[in-house]
């Protein structure tokens, strides 16, 4: 619901919006000026109960009002209290901490995704510090890195020509024009050296097996950094094949 407007062929919301689950609850109520959020935003879950309040201003910052769990209990009141952000489907916590005069303050803990977690210091709204936490599931263990994730030996591009140099591109894989993208997944150890090399997702005929060759040629990476020391942490990477017409 609400009205849009055209300029210059860019559709702009003007007015009150209202979004609706499936189910025919309401999910969202959402004020617009001129294409931008302005004022409050209420949010339900899909059974019907409040979710939370948020507010809008003209120079687009955002408030944190109020926020209600599921049954009905409210956990934050006039930006003050615990806030939890859910996925999509309520399924999963994206973000949870406290708040106070609307925003975000001291330490918050979620997800980036299902293998990386994330925990962030805020103060007056603002990130000082976050550390990001990878799960790497054959041995059970959890790998952090703070400051610096690994890096191939002169970043992103000199790991294209090294592959590009050092590539052959499968007999097999020709014959049959198979083309696509390969997902190796390894451990970058300590020392920079590279161990279980796998493939994550392949293509066959024997793209996936020069992926994994070209991986353990690769020399030693900059390991990973947490609290200025070299860690173990899982790392994944495309490989391309393509023939060319």
């Amino acid at each position: 619901m609400g009205n849009s407007k055209t300029n210059s062929l860019n559709l702009k919301f003007q007015g009150f919006l209202v979004n609706f689950y499936p189910n025919g609850h309401k999910m969202m109520i959402r004020n617009y000026n001129n294409g931008e959020p302005l004022g409050d935003e209420i949010q339900y879950y899909p059974n019907g109960k409040l979710y939370n309040i948020r507010s809008y201003t003209k120079d687009k910052k955002v408030f944190l009002k109020q926020y209600n769990d599921s049954t009905g209990n409210v956990l934050a009141e006039n930006g003050k209290g615990k806030w939890t952000e859910f996925d999509e489907n309520f399924s999963e916590v994206n973000a949870e901490g406290e708040i106070e005069n609307g925003i975000e303050a001291g330490t918050w803990h979620g997800r980036v995704d299902d293998s990386t977690n994330f925990e962030s210091v805020f103060v007056k709204g603002k990130v000082i510090s976050t550390t990001r936490t990878y799960k790497y599931k054959p041995n059970g263990e959890t790998f952090t890195s703070v400051d610096i994730v690994p890096e191939f030996p002169g970043g992103l591009e000199a790991f294209a020509r090294f592959l590009y140099r050092n590539i052959r591109y499968p007999a097999l894989a020709r014959e049959n024009n198979t083309s696509g993208r390969v997902i190796v997944n390894f451990v970058v150890e300590r020392d920079g050296s590279l161990s279980d090399v796998k493939v994550a997702r392949g293509i066959g005929d024997g793209c996936d097996e020069e992926a994994v060759r070209i991986i353990k040629l690769s020399p030693r990476w900059k390991p990973g950094i947490q609290n200025g020391k070299p860690v173990r942490v899982s790392y994944s990477v495309p490989i391309g094949f393509s023939l060319g017409k």
